[in-house]
Order: structure tokens, then sequence, then C-alpha cells
């Protein structure tokens, strides 16, 4: 029955469906990080990743993860991600706020994973290219899954 929409800086959510919305208070620090992803593990628990995509230089960015446990009324900043890649995706297990995968990409991907609520994170390369993946979810506390796009060249 809950969800969370928006285009950065307006981010919105619902308790009912989508009968009525209400915009978030959140707003990324200032300067040029914007949200570049959301998660929700319950109704109350929340992520938002928000990124300075490109920076400190093309290929990386520096990553923040704000986490909620009330529903978006307030959020607290956990560790940072590592600075590889740009953000694409967020996900949350549900019911277990801790867990908290972050994907990004550029020359390769990057899954950056969080097992204390993004306090620290460990990291996942895949040498692919950057090619990214699709769809990152978690369907329960212990299976998750996502499209990995890998493009091969034809052979001679």
């Amino acid at each position: 029955h809950s969800a969370w929409v928006g285009v950065a800086p307006n981010l919105w959510t619902t308790a009912n469906s989508g009968k009525t919305w209400i915009k978030l208070k959140f707003s990324c620090p200032e300067g040029v990080i914007s949200p570049s992803a959301a998660a929700a593990s319950s109704a109350s628990d929340i992520a938002i990743a928000c990124s300075d995509q490109g920076y400190p230089q093309p290929g990386m960015s520096i990553k923040e993860v704000f986490t909620s446990t009330n529903a978006g009324r307030t959020f607290s900043k956990q560790g940072q991600p590592s600075e590889a890649g740009q953000v694409f995706q967020l996900a949350m297990v549900p019911a277990n706020p801790k867990v908290i995968t972050l994907e990004a990409a550029s020359g390769a991907t990057f899954l950056d994973r969080s097992v204390n609520g993004g306090k620290t994170w460990a990291q996942a390369t895949f040498d692919d290219g950057g090619t990214g993946m699709r769809d990152l979810a978690y369907v329960s506390a212990t299976t998750g899954y996502t499209v990995h796009v890998v493009f091969s060249r034809p052979r001679p």
C-alpha cells in the first residue's frame, strides 16, 4: 500500500495505495549532490542515495545514503559507499532495513552492499565494461534478483 516516487528534488510518498500523496521534506546536502535512487524495506523504512555524478572525476561519484525509520519524516546520514561508478539503483530487503544494495556503473558494474543499515559497505565488481544491471530487487530476506546486461561481440 506504500510507495515513493519523484524526480529530484521532489519526492512524494503514499501509504494508502495512491489515494493521497505527501511530499517528503528530505533534500540532499547543498551543492551538486542530488537524489539518485530510493528504496523501501517497509512502509516506515526508506533509503535514499544522493550522489554527485561524475565527481571527483568522470566515471566516479561521491555517494551518500540516508535512511528513515519513520516513513520519511526524518532521515539520518549513513556511511558512504565507494566512489566507483555512477548510481543507477538502490534496493532494500523486505522487512529488513539493515540490508541495502546500491548498483553503480562506469568502466565496470559495481554492487555496494551494507548489512548494517548503511554504516559500512562492501563492494563486488563485475568487469563487464560498465553495461550495468536492471531491475535490482529483493523478494525475500534471502533472495534477490537483478538482470545483468552483458553484450558480446559477434565472432569473426
